[in-house]
């Protein structure tokens, strides 16, 4: 389970960097690579999957964290029932 956390957080925390790249190397601008109303739309259409990608990235790092605290309640556990059976 920490190795799907860590692999969730690694591969969620980039989520939409290829999207805020696209928008730092051609940023909206009427002197811009593209303008007028087909470019409104396409950079319009980017922002709104950006803020969707970027939620989805919220989950998958709330999900990484759940297991990180998974495994933690698992080794608990596991370490309760040794210490039981070591008992006996």
């Amino acid at each position: 389970m920490r190795e799907v956390a860590g692999t969730s957080t690694t591969k969620g925390g980039l989520l939409d960097d290829d999207l805020d790249t696209l928008l730092q190397r051609y940023p909206e601008s009427p002197d811009g690579v593209w303008w007028g109303s087909a470019a409104t739309d396409f950079y319009d259409g980017v922002r709104d999957v950006r803020r969707e990608v970027r939620t989805l990235r919220d989950d998958v790092l709330d999900h990484a964290e759940r297991c990180r605290t998974r495994a933690r309640e698992l080794e608990d556990e596991a370490d309760a029932q040794e210490a039981a059976q070591s008992a006996d």
